[in-house]
């Protein structure tokens, strides 16, 4: 295997606002993830809701995401400051983050 040298850094992205032309999903949660050694797909899925019978959801695929290695560590690392941010705020509770984690475990496991 060839040895690659990590591109885990901050990077100066040039500029204060996305443009409109990004895409922008809407998604409850992380499906599945499959990885090789230099690259992360996972899918992403939401909850619609059933015309007919407000207590039926079906869980739907909607959008794909495929990072380098490096690239999913660097948005790890985001999230994880993300979360912290939040529960200095308030919004999220440490008992929020130990049940997704026994969910994610369960899934994992089953």
């Amino acid at each position: 295997m060839v040895e690659t040298e990590r591109q885990i850094q901050t990077i100066d992205f040039g500029e204060e606002y996305p443009g409109a032309e990004i895409p922008t999903i809407f998604a409850d949660g992380v499906r599945n993830m499959a990885n090789s050694p230099y690259i992360v797909k996972f899918y992403f899925y939401r909850l619609d809701p059933n015309v007919q019978d407000s207590q039926k959801a079906q869980v739907r695929t909607c959008a794909q995401a495929v990072l380098p290695i490096d690239g999913f560590i660097n948005m790890y690392a985001f999230f994880e400051r993300a979360i912290q941010q939040l529960q200095t705020q308030g919004i999220v509770v440490p008992e929020d983050l130990q049940a997704a984690r026994k969910a994610q475990v369960d899934q994992w496991t089953a």
